[in-house]
């Protein structure tokens, strides 16, 4: 991804918004009514492992480039607790 003018960090903020959302600081007022603003990928297109593969991620000189072509995207399985002892891992 380095290659492409993309960081990790750029990368997992993307993919994060995409499939879990994020809620911007903007607000949209209604009736006397605040609602936050919710970033976020139709349902439908973020079931499969391809809409993930598909994202488009910006680089660094403005083009766009498909996620799956920058980076190996599979299933698979990770720990489900990260246990920390004196703030370490």
């Amino acid at each position: 991804m380095g290659d492409c003018g993309i960081d990790n960090t750029t990368a997992g903020s993307i993919i994060q918004m995409a499939i879990l959302g994020q809620t911007t600081k903007n607000q949209y007022n209604a009736s006397d009514n605040d609602y936050n603003i919710r970033v976020q990928l139709n349902k439908q297109d973020r079931i499969s492992i391809n809409d993930v593969k598909n994202l488009r991620i910006n680089t660094k000189n403005g083009t766009f480039v498909r996620l799956g072509d920058i980076a190996e995207i599979k299933l698979s399985s990770g720990p489900t607790q990260v246990d920390r002892v004196d703030r370490e891992r």
